[in-house]
């Protein structure tokens, strides 16, 4: 039985070894790392946050999503490892947050909430990057961790601006919506509006647009830009997602839910359990509505989804608080039982399962190795540099490049992004042309016969990987080119 304390049983002792544990393991995997979970976009929030004080103007772009750009700008001055960095010490954040969440709900083993929650394998990985979701789980755990303690208003004006963060918060602000109606906070209610009024206004005071936040939102119009797929994408993704012993306590966690949902309406008690309404409404509900969305964004093939599963990160806290409600039932259901003298050992096992999925299923991914496109990339912008291109003006889609040859990609008097839009796209004479396989057709719309076959182009090199990099057998490419006049490409089919 759990009477008397063991030093095992003691949170006091074992929260700061375990996010002491948990700290040095990210740092590590970050150190080792050479190249960074999330590609493309990694990169580029990093480059958004890096220039930022160079360029006020990214503090407003709804790509780089201006709350993260202004939070990891100062990191990000000490390079990609300073984002990183402020990656982990989020994380570390969000763990201890979601253990003083847990504690309040159950008492017994309430340490090992921070192993489901840091374990959740999509959220291991994405901590040593420049994603933005490590920053969203943190404000959506701090949203939880101040309305479960009474403070609402202040929880209310967190989540305002988790849409800031990433766009998904506009996901999560109904859940609050519904919750802070049913107990009548009216003020709290108004306060959720909160972190869209303020880009409002300073949208209007600096673009004379008080739509700003929805007019310039760059997944609104996005439709259909990297085609669809099956409602169930992230479903059968789950192991990926949330490893297979935290999948399973999900599905008991729901169970469990449906139960006590039951249980209220035949005893007239329904939503008087407050703490109840928190872990089913705000926990799991937040949980649902980002995974349902996300799951019918990638059917339809709206607002930009790729079908990544990289986005559930978002919400992995919310993943692990569950499957812990899960595994506290399981807890106590072996000492009423008396089950404890076998039932210690299922647990023990359970706890080193949860550890060290996130190490099983990323076990190709780190420390997390260059990408193909990032190796070629590499070998192309080191011979740009032998052959001293440096002072060139450059055409690139891929933010690796601007990381490689230290680039500011928002100093247009230095270089631009290959992207054929209703303006069409101009280049420079004399300017070099670096053009991807996989970025500058697809993004950039920009198709590499337009430069083959166009005799103001010159080909310097080519770096090439032979392994195909889609469905229809295209290998991977960098091609680096000269423009020998001004070319303006309008009209183009």
């Amino acid at each position: 039985m759990l009477q008397k304390q063991q030093w095992w049983q003691r949170d006091r002792l074992m929260v700061p070894v375990l996010l002491g544990v948990y700290f040095f393991t990210f740092l590590a995997c970050s150190l080792l790392s050479t190249g960074t979970y999330g590609g493309g976009d990694s990169w580029m929030h990093y480059l958004f946050a890096k220039y930022a004080f160079k360029h006020p103007t990214n503090l407003l772009d709804q790509w780089g999503k201006p709350l993260f750009t202004l939070l990891a700008s100062p990191w990000a001055q000490f390079g990609f490892s300073g984002i990183k960095f402020f990656n982990i010490i989020s994380a570390i954040s969000t763990g201890y947050l979601s253990f003083l969440i847990a504690r309040q709900h159950f008492q017994k083993l309430a340490w090992t909430s921070v192993v489901f929650v840091l374990s959740v394998p999509i959220y291991f990985v994405c901590v040593f990057s420049g994603l933005t979701e490590i920053l969203f789980a943190l404000f959506l755990i701090a949203g939880i961790y101040l309305y479960q303690n009474f403070h609402e208003r202040w929880a209310c004006v967190i989540i305002s601006f988790l849409p800031f963060v990433r766009s998904e918060g506009f996901l999560i602000i109904p859940v609050f919506v519904l919750i802070t109606l049913y107990y009548r906070q009216l003020f709290a209610l108004f306060l959720l509006s909160a972190g869209t009024l303020f880009f409002s206004i300073i949208g209007y005071l600096i673009a004379h647009n008080w739509l700003w936040v929805f007019s310039t939102n760059p997944y609104l119009r996005a439709v259909n830009v990297y085609g669809k797929g099956p409602i169930t994408q992230f479903i059968r993704a789950n192991e990926a997602i949330a490893g297979v012993p935290q999948v399973l306590l999900v599905l008991l966690a729901i169970l469990i839910f449906i139960r006590s949902f039951f249980n209220e309406l035949k005893t007239k008690s329904f939503g008087k359990n407050r703490m109840l309404n928190i872990r089913f409404v705000l926990i799991f509900g937040s949980f649902a509505a980002y995974f349902i969305a996300h799951s019918i964004f990638w059917k339809l093939g709206i607002f930009g989804s790729l079908g990544l599963t990289r986005v559930m990160a978002g919400i992995g806290p919310c993943i692990g608080l569950t499957s812990f409600f899960a595994f506290e039932y399981l807890l106590e259901l072996m000492l009423f039982q008396q089950f404890w003298s076998w039932g210690k050992y299922f647990i023990l096992v359970l706890i080193l399962a949860v550890f060290f999925m996130p190490l099983k299923v990323n076990r190709n991914d780190i420390p997390y190795r260059l990408s193909r496109l990032e190796m070629v990339q590499f070998q192309s912008c080191q011979w740009l540099k032998d052959n001293n291109f440096l002072d060139s003006y450059f055409y690139y889609y891929d933010p690796f490049v601007a990381h490689l040859l230290n680039l500011d990609p928002f100093d247009t008097k230095r270089n631009f992004s290959i992207y054929y839009g209703n303006e069409g796209l101009f280049l420079k004479q004399n300017a070099i042309i670096v053009w991807d396989s996989k970025f500058c057709p697809v993004e950039g719309h920009v198709p590499k016969r337009w430069f083959d076959e166009n005799p103001n182009f010159e080909l310097l090199h080519e770096e090439r990987d032979n392994k195909s990099i889609s469905d229809k057998g295209d290998t991977l490419q960098i091609r680096i080119y000269k423009a020998t006049s001004d070319v303006q490409f309008i009209n183009m089919n």
